[in-house]
């Protein structure tokens, strides 16, 4: 009598992920994941991969069209799916106009009370919330 036996679990991949909170006084910028993959549709906080460093995002921001005002380091979180671990750094970039600066037609921008009513955003990010 042969038992079938049980496959070793593939390791589990670690991906590094900057969170970026964009906001101004009213508004926080949100994008749409894509329609496949992983969290396929929701809405996330713009990021980026790696680990950025202060002056990474505020370069980053400039390059986007924004004049960033202040910027606060965020918490760091982890967040682990069935086969990608996501390490995250987040950073909350405070802008004096956010929809009229930015540059990039992907990005939604929401007023704070709308990302609990309209947008599904994922628990990965609640730590961002």
């Amino acid at each position: 009598m042969d038992y079938p036996v049980k496959k070793k679990a593939k390791e589990r991949r670690i991906e590094k992920r900057t969170i970026l909170r964009f906001c101004d006084n009213e508004e926080i910028a949100i994008r749409k994941r894509p329609g496949k993959g992983l969290l396929a549709g929701l809405y996330e906080f713009p990021n980026v991969e790696g680990h950025l460093t202060q002056k990474e995002v505020i370069e980053y921001a400039k390059e986007s069209g924004l004049t960033p005002v202040r910027v606060k380091k965020l918490p760091e979180a982890k967040h682990i799916f069935s086969h990608v671990e996501w390490h995250m750094t987040g950073y909350e970039i405070l802008v004096d106009e956010l929809e009229k600066e930015f540059q990039n037609p992907e990005i939604i921008f929401a007023g704070k009370k709308d990302l609990e009513k309209h947008y599904a955003i994922p628990s990965a990010f609640s730590a961002y919330l």
